[in-house]
């Protein structure tokens, strides 16, 4: 199945290359639908999915879970569908808000596709795992627009509305007290230094025993196994490739002739920052699961940053690097080692 899929994602690439936004915004859709058939009908996909769907079954009627994925899962329990009705309906809310945000941002046409694909070879795969964080995120993403045109209030609510998915999208309340230094070149210079540092002072540094000891002093999280994902997985290739790419775009955004603007470097201020925490999380998942809520910004700064480009041959030449980049990595992820994350495939059509 996933060699299927990711052979669909390369002709789509390949396709949106030379055909028109028309065309390219067709193929968007045709893979909206493929990928909410494939990863909208899975099971057991996802570290998380049998805590989901024991919660479905067993207490959907208790809300006892945030209040709108508790709403989500009273209203489909209550009519009597059964659990995937809910993982098709969340995933199809992460991707429509994260295309709605892309969009808004500016994105259309093949460098749209190139922020799905990138989206989908990273992002969405973690929000197998966190269907509540991920749908924060990207309701939280929809909104991030409202910020530069001084609509507070259109912000406040999508703001809520994520907070409503899941508690931890109330770190974007504090964006708008935070948004000067979120859009300076200068705090771009400071977030390419630390991208690779925090790759490398993850081999020396305890972050995960500075962790434990705030979830000891709040009681946050502490029904969590912490793990060094280090020891139990050998090099992290996966991250350093994330950490090594960020590293090269974040440098050519300062170096290069791009078309500068606020919402570029807000963008790639939010990747490098979701990127360190990609890095420091080989320590303890418990780091991933906060960057988790940046994530979707990577395919977002990447992709502004490729259609700012200047110079046509320097921009079709990271055109097709990014599209090597996230095909590498979606096959890295789903062929070579589904298993550490959970993303071993079946559909509900092949449960047992």
């Amino acid at each position: 199945m996933y060699i299927l899929y990711s052979s669909f994602l390369l002709i789509i690439s390949l396709l949106s290359i030379k055909t028109n936004k028309r065309a390219t915004h067709f193929f968007i859709a045709v893979y909206f639908l493929l990928s909410v058939f494939v990863f909208g009908l899975r099971y057991g996909v996802g570290i998380d999915y049998f805590s989901y769907e024991f919660y479905f079954y067993n207490r959907a009627e208790t809300f006892s879970s945030e209040p709108l994925y508790s709403l989500v899962n009273w209203l489909f329990y209550t009519a009597g569908f059964e659990f995937y009705s809910v993982t098709i309906f969340i995933y199809a809310i992460i991707f429509i808000c994260f295309l709605a945000g892309a969009y808004r941002f500016g994105l259309t046409g093949k460098y749209l596709w190139l922020a799905t694909l990138l989206f989908t070879s990273n992002a969405m795969l973690l929000y197998l795992n966190g269907m509540r964080q991920g749908a924060a995120a990207a309701i939280c993403f929809a909104g991030m627009i409202y910020l530069f045109k001084k609509s507070y209030f259109r912000y406040a609510l999508m703001i809520f509305l994520g907070i409503m998915f899941h508690y931890s999208a109330v770190i974007f309340a504090l964006f708008p007290f935070f948004l000067r230094f979120l859009v300076s070149k200068r705090t771009v210079f400071f977030v390419l230094l630390l991208v690779p540092l925090s790759f490398v002072s993850a081999f020396t540094v305890k972050y995960g025993a500075i962790f434990e000891r705030i979830v000891l002093f709040t009681g946050a999280y502490d029904q969590h196994t912490f793990a060094n994902a280090i020891a139990t997985t050998g090099f992290p290739l996966g991250v350093f490739l994330r950490v090594s790419f960020c590293s090269f775009l974040l440098f050519w955004l300062l170096i290069g002739k791009v078309r500068f603007s606020k919402e570029l470097f807000f963008a790639a201020n939010m990747y490098g920052l979701g990127v360190m925490f990609n890095a420091i999380s080989v320590q303890n998942f418990m780091f991933g699961r906060v960057g988790y809520l940046f994530y979707l910004f990577e395919a977002l700064a990447i992709s502004l940053i490729v259609l700012r480009t200047k110079d046509k041959k320097e921009k079709s030449v990271l055109f097709l690097i990014t599209i090597m980049y996230a095909l590498v990595f979606t096959l890295y992820t789903l062929t070579l080692f589904p298993e550490i994350n959970g993303l071993e495939y079946q559909s509900i059509f092949s449960k047992p």
